[in-house]
């Protein structure tokens, strides 16, 4: 297992699936209107709760899940004291989400990133100017300027990478920050606790190299679709990715509900990556073991305290609740 800042590292060098994370986070279709600036900043003074947990019952069995929101607000004061008290009671600690471990030492990995980082790069020291529509290149400087981002090093990534930056400067202007400082705080209290925490980690003898090189061979049409529909997200729908963000520190279950949908960013620059085979299968690996995993633990314990991503709960298609639901548990919750 190599080490955390590798292991963040492999994940980016399997390329384009970092930008689908961030892309998934902007587009939204619901039509909820953002919350003042004064009220935003009365959420992120006063510690908050978040939303109420959820409880799943089966058979005696109770499985209590904590949404965590990402991104969220930055600067946000977590109140986890109620958390804390259900993780004191809980008999086991499970995170609803999977880590890579491909058994890649120290100085392979770093040898891996550097070669990832030329993938980033455009061909033959072409600029992003050239290689995407004018009209197009031109809402992407504006934006550029809108964020405080006019680094020119851009011009030199391909355009999702060139998407992805600006996306987390984005999200960075719009004083918001990835939610994993929920998770650790969390996984903390269940340290202190001594409470045993059960991780889903995936063996996976992989060909890094190859992965490289078939993610380098994207086509320019898929990138391109990436690149504007990253674009329109970040015209369109920032206020309702800071909605959703404040929704969370508010409780307001019902409007991370709505704003918790398919979006046609993070199709056209997921599908892409998930056509090369080796990442669709540990995709599917990853998400069939860890589920399983859930449902051991909720059999063999009498509680179980779970770590989710709020839109893998939240959502209707394959969310966390509904399959729940479908494996025969009860939901009470907000």
């Amino acid at each position: 297992m190599f080490s955390g800042n590798c292991r963040r590292g492999i994940h980016a060098l399997i390329g384009l699936a970092a930008s689908v994370m961030a892309h998934s986070a902007l587009a939204q279709d619901a039509q909820i209107d953002p919350v003042g600036e004064a009220a935003e900043e009365l959420i992120v003074q006063q510690a908050r709760k978040g939303p109420n947990l959820w409880l799943a019952e089966k058979a005696g069995h109770e499985m209590w899940i904590m949404g965590i929101q990402s991104p969220g607000p930055k600067g946000l004061k977590w109140d986890s004291s109620d958390v804390g008290k259900v993780i004191a009671e809980a008999d086991i600690v499970v995170p609803f989400r999977w880590e890579l471990d491909a058994g890649v030492g120290v100085f392979k990995g770093i040898g891996l990133l550097l070669r990832a980082r030329k993938v980033t790069k455009n061909d033959d020291g072409a600029r992003l100017k050239d290689l995407v529509p004018a009209d197009l290149y031109a809402r992407f400087s504006a934006l550029r300027k809108q964020f405080g981002a006019d680094n020119d090093e851009w011009e030199e990534f391909r355009p999702a990478f060139a998407g992805l930056q600006l996306t987390e400067q984005a999200l960075e202007k719009n004083k918001l920050r990835q939610g994993d400082f929920l998770w650790s705080q969390a996984m903390k209290i269940a340290k202190k606790e001594k409470k045993p925490i059960l991780e889903t980690k995936i063996k996976e003898n992989l060909d890094f190299k190859e992965i490289l090189r078939k993610l380098d061979q994207v086509s320019p049409t898929d990138e391109l679709a990436c690149f504007s529909e990253t674009i329109t997200a970040l015209e369109k729908d920032l206020p309702k990715v800071r909605r959703k963000a404040f929704a969370w520190a508010a409780g307001d279950v019902q409007t991370i509900r709505a704003l918790s949908r398919e979006n046609k960013a993070e199709t056209a620059c997921g599908d892409p990556v998930l056509a090369i085979p080796e990442l669709r299968h540990l995709r599917d690996k990853g998400d069939g073991l860890v589920f399983k995993n859930l449902m051991e633990a909720a059999a063999k314990h009498k509680s179980v305290f779970v770590l989710a991503d709020m839109t893998s709960v939240v959502r209707t298609d394959k969310g966390l609740l509904n399959r729940l639901k479908a494996e025969g548990f009860t939901i009470d919750g907000p």
